[in-house]
């Protein structure tokens, strides 16, 4: 049934949604969950995640949230944001032999290094429709300190200005008050 409840809003059967690109993000939500629901191999993958997080093994639980987030569950993109955001708020020489692939700048303090990858995976929730994730995403655009270095420097300031009123825009045109209330601050 939601295989063809996917199909008949991507299609424009759902009078409720007038919007071509909702329609789109809400038929693509619906095909995400059949797809990930789907494959014993990963309930497998989130199980091997959730244990390893409950033993301990925060590195473990992300590496695996990672690569589930990459095959496009929203839930890992929450996780591996979630535990990026844990590492860069842990002590430095408790994951000196972690690299981050989203900072490619070696001379970077700790923190700001494992920042730039929770921000990754915040935007990459955001870009899903996942609301407190698209305030997250504007709000660090706004702050600028866990943008990549290269966003920071290279677009300069009016860029994060622009990003930011850009994904609280697109919280506006969900209907979400927070999303109405940052705006007006923003204009």
């Amino acid at each position: 049934p939601k295989y063809n409840v996917a199909i008949l809003t991507a299609q424009g059967a759902d009078p409720e949604i007038q919007d071509p690109q909702q329609r789109c993000l809400v038929a693509y939500h619906h095909l995400s969950e059949i797809i990930l629901k789907a494959h014993t191999e990963v309930h497998l993958l989130f199980a091997h995640a959730r244990r390893a997080f409950d033993l301990g093994d925060e590195i473990g639980a992300l590496l695996r949230f990672t690569l589930l987030s990459d095959a496009g569950s929203l839930n890992a993109h929450l996780n591996a944001a979630f535990l990026w955001d844990k590492v860069a708020e842990s002590p430095a020489s408790a994951n000196e032999d972690l690299n981050c692939w989203a900072d490619r700048q070696t001379a970077r303090p700790h923190k700001d290094k494992f920042a730039s990858c929770a921000f990754f995976y915040h935007r990459r929730a955001a870009s899903v429709g996942h609301m407190t994730s698209i305030h997250e995403t504007s709000a660090r655009y706004l702050r600028g300190d866990h943008m990549p270095v290269s966003e920071r420097h290279a677009l300069e300031h009016d860029y994060a200005a622009r990003a930011a009123h850009a994904w609280t825009s697109f919280a506006v045109e969900q209907n979400d008050s927070r999303g109405i209330f940052d705006l007006a601050y923003m204009t």
